[in-house]
């Protein structure tokens, strides 16, 4: 696909562009020049051969054309255009977009497929204010109400998140990343748990969390 995309076709392009500029500037010289003639001639089937050629390219690679156009560094290494140059990501857009939580980029390509993961937590309870708070590897956090499932097809407190990963490691050549990080979903309690309220010290022990990244997973 890339082949086709970046190199035939922009290819194609400008053979394309040639020839149209020949088209034009000959039009009007054919009844005076065998040249002209001949020439329009080339050229117009040249615009054929260009035309047919990219209409067979897009039909067979659109979707995926449109599926992988727009990628970003949370997906991909660098951006490729035209005649196959690669230019890498800058280091802060590799940080920007390694803590941003968009699945839909992952979903849009079809490269990747998606895999629940989950991790026990402590739960330390709601507040009046509806504040609900966690304990996650010996640090205490807060989340808002829709975050929170209370169930009971669970016995312990956990956090529920997805992981994307590449279908093909094969893309993996061409600079797609093996897997995203764990993207938070929601954080699940046990119904039996619902009414348990936290004590009033807990909130100042909170740990203020300046990125949407916590203990290694994505929330926002």
């Amino acid at each position: 696909m890339e082949q086709f995309y970046y190199w035939h076709f922009a290819v194609m392009l400008i053979i394309g562009l040639i020839a149209f500029l020949l088209v034009i500037s000959t039009v009007s010289h054919i009844k005076v020049s065998k040249t002209a003639k001949r020439i329009l001639q080339t050229s117009c089937i040249v615009l054929l051969l260009v035309g047919a050629y990219s209409a067979y390219g897009f039909t067979k690679y659109g979707d995926l054309i449109n599926k992988t156009g727009g990628l970003n560094a949370a997906v991909r290494q660098y951006k490729r255009t035209f005649f196959m140059m690669d230019f890498p990501y800058s280091a802060t857009e590799k940080s920007a977009y390694s803590i941003a939580l968009i699945p839909q980029v992952f979903e849009k390509t079809d490269l990747y497929i998606a895999k629940e993961k989950s991790q026990d937590i402590e739960y330390l309870g709601k507040n009046p204010q509806g504040v609900y708070y966690f304990k996650i590897q010996d640090r205490i956090y807060s989340a808002g109400k829709r975050w929170i499932e209370f169930t009971d097809k669970v016995d312990q407190p956990r956090r529920v998140g997805k992981v994307y990963y590449l279908n093909d490691n094969q893309f993996q050549k061409i600079g797609f990343n093996e897997k995203s990080r764990v993207m938070l979903e929601k954080y699940q309690i046990p119904i039996q748990l619902k009414n348990k309220t936290s004590d009033r010290e807990i909130e100042d022990q909170v740990f203020e969390n300046k990125t949407t990244m916590i203990q290694g997973w994505i929330s926002k």
